[in-house]
């Protein structure tokens, strides 16, 4: 596909209008009419959304080294870099923080339950035998060989250091109680401050910074989300939002397929899913107060009170 009007725009005014600059008349014009040129413009925000992804709390350790942490199921090699991570990481403390207090809360319930030790193990064994049961034998062999974290955060083979009422959790296939407490939980993401100006755009000005409202960036445990407000291909058309998803170590693909959920404070309800690129898309839409639900297996990530509208 080609450009009905070549050299129509120039690549400074295209980079300007990503860096949400004002532009002439004309470019909006000719972004409004040439497909060749707005899947351009497109193309370029996909790829500026890959680029902060990827460099987002790239050394961070996932969720699950920091429960081991604040289990004491780490070596002491591990445990020293987590501590000296989380001293200069403000993500990691909140979460380990969030993940202290629900651990806590879990070891109260755990010690106020009427039933014995013997009846808890009992339970655990009736389902764990009853997974294994319906679960196929290659698939077990494949999760044994993948790695859910970097290889720069190892998990710990040795013994726990020190004694915690958690410490002896099973460390293999999760409980029948635990699959479904995870499918049931809700996830609330956390709006992210502003990445850094890429080199291309310039400092704005504090009006321009009032309404530089999008890309907005969520954070939610090892999940990010990307999104993008923008008008339809004419006023007329309402508003799209678009979103990317990623999982720190999971491949896109594998999040294809999943839920996606726009309601509407006027109670409207949208659905969509996450395609093979981990983009969605929802168009059509009126500017007003929604709430966002991407639903995984290990629970409801949710975004609330999302305000769509741009400046006119």
């Amino acid at each position: 596909m080609e450009c009905r009007q070549r050299g129509a725009i120039s690549d400074e005014e295209m980079l300007a209008y990503l860096a949400g600059e004002e532009v002439r008349p004309a470019v909006l014009e000719h972004l409004a009419t040439c497909p060749a040129c707005a899947t351009r413009v497109e193309s370029y925000r996909r790829l500026e959304l890959t680029l902060l992804q990827s460099l987002y709390r790239w050394d961070c350790p996932p969720a699950q080294v920091l429960g081991e942490y604040y289990l004491g199921l780490l070596n002491k090699e591990v445990a020293v870099a987590v501590r000296f991570h989380l001293a200069t990481c403000q993500h990691c403390a909140a979460e380990l923080a969030v993940l202290s207090h629900f651990l806590a809360s879990e070891t109260r319930l755990a010690e106020a339950s009427p039933l014995s030790e013997l009846d808890l193990a009992e339970l655990e064994l009736a389902a764990s035998l009853a997974l294994e049961q319906e679960e196929e034998a290659p698939a077990e062999a494949e999760m044994g060989e993948m790695l859910p974290w970097p290889s720069s955060w190892p998990l710990d083979d040795g013994p726990p250091s020190q004694t915690h009422p958690l410490a002896s959790a099973r460390t293999g296939r999760p409980s029948l109680g635990e699959q479904m407490a995870a499918s049931a939980r809700r996830i609330v993401a956390t709006l992210l401050a502003p990445q850094p100006r890429l080199a291309y755009q310039r400092d704005l000005t504090p009006s321009e910074q009032a309404e530089a409202l999008w890309p907005r960036r969520y954070s939610a445990e090892d999940f990010s989300i990307s999104l993008h407000v923008e008008h339809g291909s004419s006023r007329q058309d309402g508003l799209e939002l678009i979103g990317f998803v990623t999982r720190k170590g999971t491949a896109l693909e594998a999040l294809q397929g999943t839920p996606v959920r726009l309601t509407a404070a006027s109670g409207t309800v949208r659905s969509g899913r996450i395609d093979e690129l981990g983009n969605f898309l929802f168009s059509a839409l009126a500017p007003e107060t929604y709430t966002l639900e991407l639903q995984f297996p290990e629970g409801t990530v949710v975004i609330e009170s999302l305000q769509l509208a741009l400046p006119e």
